[in-house]
């Protein structure tokens, strides 16, 4: 399936033709148009489409397809309109157009959670930079684990091993990906995330659908609040965290967590 972007770009290239023919047009009307008529139709401005596909790609988040249309250009004699796709797709890649912006917009991935609930609870989540590895290994925007990657099926031989005197989960990522370029891939980032909060919410669901709607550390219980006790602590752990008031005083962080996203959905 042609992405519907590419379209639009096919559709920009087409209005450039036809602002070029219509300019044409004029010309050959201005007295001189026997000579300019022989000459045939020109050329499409290559700075004014490379304009157009900039304005048409700015709104996109997909390096690979960017990334897939810039050769495209390339490959059709359009140099400029190539650059501003490839453009578009570092950008992407470095982190400075996801999630900094409120202009972008996340779709949610569960039913009955609107837009906004779903994109202030991915920015609740993205507590760090893009290229982050904390002191215990968690990498990222999200701060995932290797065992939640492990389990995503994007890395394998997970195992324990040692950074900076204390044990830490460590794994290899399944070529062509690498640490480095998971790092510097603030999409697959995203992806990687909502993979495992879907997964987090069929088990919420199935062992915890109980506790929707019941009062938890002071206020009631929703999904949201579930899903950001088990993205930070684990299945294991929000079953200890909703097992007794004793078991949250302990774990104060999550509990903070639990409260900044319970009620967004």
């Amino acid at each position: 399936m042609i992405p519907l972007f590419a379209l639009a770009i096919l559709f920009a290239l087409l209005v450039a033709n036809a602002a070029e023919r219509s300019a044409r047009a004029a010309e050959l009307q201005d007295g001189d148009g026997s000579a300019k008529a022989k000459q045939g139709t020109q050329a499409i401005d290559p700075i004014r489409f490379a304009a157009a596909v900039k304005e048409e790609v700015s709104s996109h988040r997909d390096p690979a397809k960017l990334e897939a249309i810039a050769k495209k250009l390339d490959d059709a004699g359009h140099p400029l309109a190539a650059k501003a796709a490839r453009d578009r797709s570092t950008e992407l890649r470095g982190g400075r157009a996801v999630l900094a912006s409120k202009d972008v917009a996340f779709p949610p991935p569960f039913p009955n959670v609107t837009a906004a609930a779903w994109n202030r609870y991915v920015r609740l989540m993205a507590t760090a930079k893009a290229d982050t590895v904390s002191p215990s290994n968690q990498l990222g925007l999200f701060q995932i684990g290797f065992p939640r990657l492990a389990d995503l099926g994007y890395v394998e031989n997970l195992r324990k091993g040692q950074k900076n005197g204390r044990a830490v989960w460590i794994a290899d990522f399944r070529p062509p990906a690498s640490l480095a370029s998971f790092l510097a891939d603030p999409v697959a980032q995203y992806v990687a995330f909502v993979e495992t909060t879907k997964a987090d919410r069929g088990a919420v669901i199935k062992r915890h659908a109980d506790a929707i709607g019941k009062t938890v550390a002071g206020t009631a219980a929703t999904l949201s609040g579930l899903l950001a006790v088990a993205y930070n602590a684990g299945l294991v752990g929000l079953d200890r965290w909703l097992s007794s008031p004793e078991a949250r005083s302990k774990t104060p962080r999550t509990t903070a967590v639990y409260q900044k996203a319970n009620g967004l959905f």
